[in-house]
């Protein structure tokens, strides 16, 4: 046993240094083994996975608790996703979600926000209140006006950072008080809505157009060819990698350090979704700043 993996060792890094050799007697270069391309897959299309957690308060009602499928939740999903952004599963049972844990008083800090967001894959959450109240009768009429404030900020799941907040209110009128007073949200949450995301998108093209370092644990191969197939098809297939430098050559897998444009999910994403020739993949484990795979033929 031993012996096989020593010698599976002694495999991948003959591999490695001869894939590395030859690129660089093909290319007068120094070692590199993916070429620099100037496209990036994130900075056009790709935004963050988002998690929507915003407590709501109607006219005579308590605060429902942090959860989807509010009022707001559904205003910021219909903007955000203009713009390219995708959201968190919410088919997955509530009960996955540990929402006791930091629901307390009608707040949510921003670590417990973060620990939710973990644990709904998301990569940005927003989270936030809002209130509303009956501020009286329009003179002369039966007609009521309802106040509406809403306050939400975005905050980054891999490192707790607030990249985006604002505060804003809004009236409406109406006989009713749920009907006027669920107006009154709307209204708010299109407002903020637009605020958060020309925050959130100048923020994320920002982070987003410098290179990331995202470590790729790689099982499954089995030969020297399938070592210098799957560096050719991150050289050629798949956008926004600057960079491929092995790491670690171990007897049951390659790991590499791959500096790219955009994030670990982006990039876990695009591999899922591309179909390529002699071999296909499967993402086992994802976090923010590691990709596990393993080839199949």
């Amino acid at each position: 046993m031993r012996k096989a993996s020593f010698l599976a060792i002694i495999f991948f890094i003959v591999c490695g240094l001869w894939y590395s050799y030859a690129y660089v007697a093909g290319n007068g270069v120094e070692i590199r083994m993916v070429y620099a391309e100037d496209g990036s897959f994130l900075v056009n299309k790709e935004m963050p996975r988002t998690m929507v957690l915003i407590a709501e308060q109607n006219v005579g009602q308590d605060y429902s608790g942090y959860r989807w499928g509010t009022i707001c939740d559904g205003v910021i999903r219909a903007r955000f996703s203009e713009k390219g952004f995708t959201f968190v599963d919410y088919s997955i049972p509530a009960g996955a979600f540990d929402f006791e844990k930091f629901y307390q008083f009608g707040d949510l800090s921003d670590e417990g926000a973060v620990s939710l967001g973990n644990q709904g894959g998301a990569e940005l959450i927003i989270t936030g209140k809002a209130l509303v109240k009956c501020t009286g009768n329009v003179a002369g009429t039966t007609m009521k006006s309802f106040q509406s404030t809403l306050t939400a900020k975005a905050i980054k799941v891999n490192d707790g950072v607030v990249v985006a907040s604002a505060s804003v209110q809004e009236i409406t009128i109406h006989m009713d008080d749920l009907t006027g007073g669920s107006e009154a949200i709307e209204k708010a949450a299109t407002k903020l809505a637009n605020l958060l995301e020309s925050q959130i998108i100048a923020k994320w093209q920002e982070e987003i157009s410098s290179t990331a370092v995202v470590a790729m644990t790689v099982r499954g191969m089995k030969s020297c060819s399938d070592f210098v197939q799957f560096i050719e098809v991150l050289k050629t297939e798949v956008s926004g990698i600057t960079d491929v430098c092995p790491r670690r050559i171990e007897s049951d897998a390659v790991k590499l350090d791959l500096n790219i444009r955009g994030s670990a999910q982006s990039l876990a994403d695009q591999l899922s979704a591309q179909k390529f020739s002699g071999f296909s993949l499967d993402i086992t484990n994802i976090s923010p700043e590691n990709i596990e795979l393993r080839l199949y033929r």
